[in-house]
């Protein structure tokens, strides 16, 4: 049926088109330089000052308060939403006081 395997799967021969490989000897066309030079400059403005220890551990020390400020700021908002969730399925429940949990419910802040 005109099938050829080629790594894993079978193809048509009509799919494949030539086996030989005519466009290796074309040259490519040149690149357009569109975001500008890229200089040891531009990447040391970029970075701060210098690779030095001490500003590698700044930047480190930088993100870890990043990430532990941002990980507390995620936890009290689930946290919420777990007390949340919990108040609503006690309003549905019907052996709950209601007034008790409408109160602790407009408790929390929206």
């Amino acid at each position: 049926m005109g099938f050829v395997l080629q790594g894993n799967t079978y193809l048509h021969q009509d799919d494949i088109g030539n086996l030989d490989d005519e466009d290796e000897d074309k040259q490519m066309a040149d690149t357009l330089d569109i975001a500008g030079p890229f200089t040891l400059d531009l990447v040391l403005a970029l970075v701060g000052s210098s690779y030095s220890l001490e500003s590698i551990y700044k930047q480190l020390f930088d993100i870890s308060v990043l990430q532990a400020s941002r990980h507390e700021e995620v936890y009290s908002l689930l946290r919420n939403l777990d007390v949340r969730v919990h108040v609503l399925e006690e309003l549905v429940n019907p052996g709950v006081d209601c007034e008790v949990m409408n109160s602790r419910f407009h408790a929390l802040s929206f």
